[in-house]
């Protein structure tokens, strides 16, 4: 897996800060995504419209268009992100930018 760091393009202006780690919250897009990292300016580009925060997690898992998985590390680990409700302040929020139920569905 390579790790790419692009935290400057993605986590936006908002620049409050996380003081613990409690929570580790893997989220998934519900939709599978292969286009390597020009994902990342929609999902920047959606969160941004809608929250004005920016990609609203610290890491988002990707297909690449080789096949192979890239980490995108998309904000500094202690901003607070914007990814589950009542837990900002306490959560490392990774997004998985495929669809968990449809993988789930076809192994049934």
């Amino acid at each position: 897996m390579q790790v790419h760091h692009v935290e400057h393009k993605y986590q936006g202006s908002y620049n409050h800060y996380r003081t613990t780690t409690t929570y580790l919250v893997v989220h998934h897009a519900a939709v599978i995504y292969r286009s390597g990292i020009a994902v990342l300016d929609a999902v920047h580009d959606y969160h941004t419209q809608r929250w004005g925060t920016g990609v609203g997690y610290h890491e988002v898992l990707l297909e690449e268009p080789n096949g192979e998985i890239g980490c995108y590390v998309v904000s500094a680990p202690n901003l607070l992100r914007f990814h589950v409700a009542y837990r900002n302040d306490q959560a490392w929020g990774i997004s998985c930018l495929t669809n968990f139920a449809d993988r789930i569905s076809a192994e049934k």
